[in-house]
Order: structure tokens, then sequence, then C-alpha cells
């Protein structure tokens, strides 16, 4: 059974600091610093505008981390557009996460 954080005895961060230690984070799961960024601007501000079930918690809580280290998302993906036809395109996300692509 999961226990409920004691606010308490949380850590609290600021958004500035949530986004360096996101962007840290994913860096060193081997993302570029630029690639680690983007995923802490999109996941931090998730978080900011209330979907946290889109925000940081998916680092851990999906394993992107996790997944990035053992070579199952490619945490340096080179995005390719395959089609382009009106409003919509189809993009080749080349293993890594969504937000890549």
């Amino acid at each position: 059974m999961v226990k409920q954080a004691d606010f308490e005895e949380a850590v609290r961060l600021s958004a500035d600091e949530l986004h360096a230690f996101t962007a840290a984070l994913f860096e060193a799961a081997g993302a570029t610093a630029d690639g680690a960024k983007l995923m802490a601007d999109l996941l931090v501000d998730n978080d900011l505008h209330g979907a946290s079930s889109h925000g940081t918690n998916l680092a851990h809580g999906w394993n992107y981390l996790g997944q990035m280290r053992d070579g199952q998302i490619n945490p340096r993906p080179v995005p390719k557009l395959i089609s382009e036809e009106g409003s919509v395109s189809v993009w080749d996300g080349d293993g890594g996460c969504g937000h890549f692509a």
C-alpha cells in the first residue's frame, strides 16, 4: 500500500528549481541538454497548469528515465517528417518520447 505523503515533511521546490532538477534528470538519462530542457519545459508546465497526470511524475511514474537508461526509449531521437498533406503531417519519432516529435 502506498502511504500518502506527509506535507509537513514534503520537499517543496519552486517551479525554477523543479525545472532545473527535471532537466538534470533527463540529461543524466542520456538526453541532450536541449532535449532535457524541452522535457522539463513541457512536464513542469503541465504541473503548473494543474495537469499533474501529464507532469513531472511521468519521469518516474511512467518510468521515462528508466526506459531511457535501459534503451527502451531513445533519449536522443532525431524525428523525421514522413509525409505532409493539408493540415496533417506524419512523423517518425525515432523511438523517443512523443515530446521530442
